[in-house]
């Protein structure tokens, strides 16, 4: 059995246009090199000051980012919800439907 994300015509096309603008790689390199000189120089507390409401989506099992940062950024930003995807790794965004799920339903509820 394929899982939802891939039976659902929608939710393949997303993760399909996803996977198309990440790649080849080489192309976003200067932007990765740029991504970590701004990240090096990001105040910690600076997630404070974010004043909107915020989803952090982010696998407990995740290689390349540690859950502790979501952790983190969940307990200093003022309206910020976390949800946990047990098991999850760095693309759960993209394949777990309960992830997917609630990435609409935020989006839906608006501002």
């Amino acid at each position: 059995v394929l899982p939802r994300t891939l039976r659902d015509p929608g939710l393949r096309r997303a993760i399909q246009a996803v996977a198309v603008s990440g790649f080849p790689l080489a192309f976003r390199q200067a932007g990765i090199r740029n991504d970590a000189r701004q990240f090096a120089r990001l105040r910690p507390e600076a997630v404070a000051e974010i004043a909107c409401p915020t989803l952090l989506v982010h696998g407990a099992d995740d290689p390349l980012v540690p859950f502790a940062h979501s952790e983190r950024a969940a307990s200093l930003i003022p309206d910020a919800r976390l949800l946990p995807i047990a098991g999850g790794n760095h693309q759960t965004t993209l394949l777990a439907a309960d992830a997917v799920d609630a990435i609409r339903a935020f989006l839906a509820d608006g501002p």
